[in-house]
């Protein structure tokens, strides 16, 4: 009966472990320490990101904003800034390159 209350205490302690993210045997372990590094490099993309984007001009800015915050087509924010799909397309584009530049430096 002992044993069987003891092992029940030790299921319910892993598993409260493994809601606080701590994982004791050897598998989960690296898996966690991987998933914590995944994050970390994205945290860090984030804010390479947000730095690139600081340095855009406003009609730069406002390109991405529209495009990748406010789920605006190409099509749309050219019909939006009265100029050619072609041109809204060419300054998107330009944009990107410029952005990978600098995201390079940085």
């Amino acid at each position: 009966m002992a044993r069987k209350k003891m092992l029940r205490h030790e299921k319910y302690l892993i598993e409260k472990d493994q809601e606080h993210g701590i994982f004791l045997s050897g598998d989960t372990e690296i898996a966690a320490n991987i998933d914590v590094y995944k994050a970390v490099e994205r945290n860090m993309m984030f804010a390479k990101l947000r730095k690139t984007i600081q340095q855009l001009n406003e009609k730069e800015q406002y390109l991405i904003t529209c495009i990748y915050f406010r789920d605006m087509t190409i099509r749309q924010y050219a019909k939006e800034q009265h100029i050619a799909y072609a041109t809204a397309w060419e300054r998107h584009d330009k944009l990107l390159k410029k952005m990978k530049n600098v995201m390079i430096s940085v």
